[in-house]
């Protein structure tokens, strides 16, 4: 009935108000997987519970810039807490946001350290670009970083 609703929704209609109800109904009857989408749809934060609470981690593996638009911390501390996504795949999605690239691999450096290592270059770079002060910390705490390229990066923007 609500679906139909927002077909037929007219502009002066609330179609955010019924998208939330759509949702909210969709979870009640244990459809989660749809509310999940009306949740990403709406850039709703609403839907970083839903995946936790049912584990939806599968569901939302290839959705990385969709759950940035509802919040680019939580998505990138969520996407981040499960072994399940691989890191690849959301550096991938994320290819056109350097910054919510940083997010993510700052948050996944917390979560699970030895999953950024493949990362190290891109994260130095990111890390200089977003948050410069933080760079000898990170270079501190991650030995997987090559020393020569995060030096080679910090030339190159002026940084030493």
């Amino acid at each position: 009935l609500v679906s139909d609703k927002l077909k037929n929704a007219t502009p002066t209609t609330d179609v955010h108000t019924m998208n939330l109800s759509l949702a909210t109904l969709y979870s009640r009857v244990n459809r989660v997987d749809q509310a999940m989408l009306v949740f990403l749809r709406l850039g709703s934060p609403e839907v970083f519970a839903l995946v936790k609470k049912h584990n939806l981690f599968a569901t939302v593996q290839d959705k990385a810039v969709q759950l940035m638009a509802c919040g680019p911390e939580a998505a990138a501390a969520l996407l981040a807490s499960s072994k399940d996504i691989k890191p690849t795949s959301i550096i991938q999605q994320l290819a056109s946001s350097p910054q919510h690239q940083y997010l993510y691999l700052d948050a996944l450096s917390s979560a699970d350290p030895p999953a950024v290592k493949d990362f190290g270059r891109l994260q130095v770079e990111l890390t200089a670009e977003y948050h410069p002060e933080r760079l000898l910390s990170f270079l501190r705490q991650h030995p997987y970083v090559p020393l020569v390229e995060a030096k080679q990066i910090c030339e190159q923007r002026g940084m030493i």
